[in-house]
């Protein structure tokens, strides 16, 4: 099915989890190759469901004031659940091009998997992966992003936004960013932010009781004023 635009995982909440958590994926991918396991929802998935589980994190790291451990909802889970939430991590680290499935079913970490894992600057090693990803890329083969619609680097597209309005707000990327779906309406977006920006004004500037609105109701407002103008909605 074609998406109508993109998105990012949110599995793990904490980016700064996914180094700590493919340093214990490593020694299982090369255990799982030598005893002949496959990336499998009966072992290997629940193996790596269990080791994150098992993950404390390393009290000597300033991120543990975030508490990087493996958060814990119940004191069991059963079987399909750890290989949910196994799929779910390996599905993020594959989105970010960290780990992959190879032709004959076993799990390995990619050559930037690795170095995520070993590196003392995880930050430069996020950010090189962040600066490639794509659309459409390899893992859907353009089924849910063709070429057709999409040609598009999204981290690339909310920088490039970013510099040019000096800052977003969560209105405006989530109204604008994940909408675009090629670089050529990166400029669209930024004329459309720049109206929605004048709208808002205008809308303050001549509403005296704009204070006793609440905030949801000004932003409705705003934004069906802005969509009626510049969307023809």
């Amino acid at each position: 099915m074609v998406k109508s635009s993109w998105s990012f995982p949110t599995s793990p909440r904490n980016p700064a989890k996914v180094p700590f958590e493919l340093k214990i994926l490593a020694p299982l991918v090369m255990e799982w190759q030598q005893q002949g396991k496959i990336w499998s929802p009966q072992t290997t998935q629940i193996e790596f469901g269990k080791a994150l589980r098992d993950f404390e994190g390393d009290l000597d790291e300033e991120d543990t004031v975030e508490n990087l451990a493996f958060q814990k909802q119940a004191d069991e889970i059963s079987e399909p659940n750890l290989a949910w939430t196994a799929r779910a991590r390996f599905g993020t680290f594959k989105f970010l091009g960290f780990v992959n499935v190879a032709e004959n079913g076993y799990a390995e970490l990619t050559e930037a998997g690795q170095r995520m894992a070993n590196t003392k600057r995880p930050d430069i090693v996020m950010l090189k992966q962040l600066i490639k990803w794509q659309y459409p890329d390899n893992q859907h083969k353009g089924t849910q992003y063709p070429e057709t619609v999409f040609h598009i680097w999204p981290f690339v597209a909310v920088a490039q936004l970013i510099k040019e309005l000096r800052g977003l707000t969560k209105n405006e990327l989530a109204l604008f960013c994940f909408v675009i779906t090629t670089m050529r309406d990166v400029n669209k977006a930024q004329d459309l932010d720049l109206a929605l920006a004048e709208t808002s004004h205008r809308f303050a500037s001549g509403a005296a009781n704009a204070v006793a609105r609440s905030s949801k109701d000004s932003i409705g407002s705003i934004t069906v004023e802005f969509s009626r103008t510049h969307l023809a909605l």
